[in-house]
């Protein structure tokens, strides 16, 4: 058993050298995280306030999901955003 699953993380935008391992609906850019695509993946729940970290974050789609609660004002931080 694992005692510690955070030595497996691996970086959604790849790693330093060429960028590789990306992770599904994840767009990066100078490894920073710009975009999310993850609408109609039956994604349900609430809208984690924690996406504010994503401060490169420019486009934001969760369209078309099972996603339920007010859409967190932390969003409003992120500068860049614009979809």
């Amino acid at each position: 058993e694992k005692e510690n699953w955070a030595d497996d993380y691996i970086h959604p935008c790849g790693n330093n050298e060429n960028n590789t391992n990306r992770w599904y609906g994840v767009k990066c850019r100078d490894m920073n995280v710009t975009e999310l695509h993850l609408s109609s993946n039956g994604l349900g729940g609430t809208i984690s306030d924690r996406i504010a970290q994503l401060s490169y974050l420019e486009i934001l789609s969760l369209q078309d999901n099972d996603l339920q609660g007010l859409i967190p004002s932390s969003l409003a931080t992120l500068k860049n955003l614009r979809e």
